[in-house]
């Protein structure tokens, strides 16, 4: 996507799961708490080029 997503410097050394909705333009970034949940750290908005949705 050649974009760089600032985040905290507490996730330094982390593992970040990130979900990309093509459809809806959006990249979610979340990271694992200690009980094993997901926790959504942020959310931005893209723009795609060239992606078909059906």
């Amino acid at each position: 996507m050649k974009h760089k997503i600032k985040l905290s410097k507490d996730l330094t050394n982390l593992f970040v799961f990130c979900v990309l909705n093509v459809k809806m333009k959006k990249l979610a970034v979340n990271s694992e708490h200690d009980d094993g949940s997901l926790g959504e750290i942020k959310t931005i908005e893209f723009k795609a080029k060239n992606v078909g949705c059906s």
